[in-house]
């Protein structure tokens, strides 16, 4: 299982979603499954800001695969299992 909170301070990086579909943008936000209302998923998600300037938040069971593409620190890649 992927730990969003390893990217919560990660900077730009790469979302690809269970669709395949591909998302980039700096990481604005970690959100743990118990700070959402009972209206939301209770799952953590985290949210890019894409260069075109929109907020595009994911839920954990949405992502297949995200990595790191541009940090201080070392690059990274988590893939989710199965």
């Amino acid at each position: 299982m992927i730990n969003l909170w390893e990217y919560a301070n990660a900077g730009r990086i790469r979302i690809v979603n269970i669709d395949g579909e591909e998302a980039i943008g700096i990481v604005a936000d970690v959100t743990d499954a118990g700070e959402r209302s009972s209206l939301e998923a209770q799952e953590d998600g985290i949210t890019i800001v894409t260069d075109d300037k929109r907020l595009i938040e994911f839920y954990l069971s949405e992502i297949k695969h995200i990595e790191v593409i541009a940090s201080k620190t070392p690059k990274k890649s988590t893939r989710a299992a199965g």
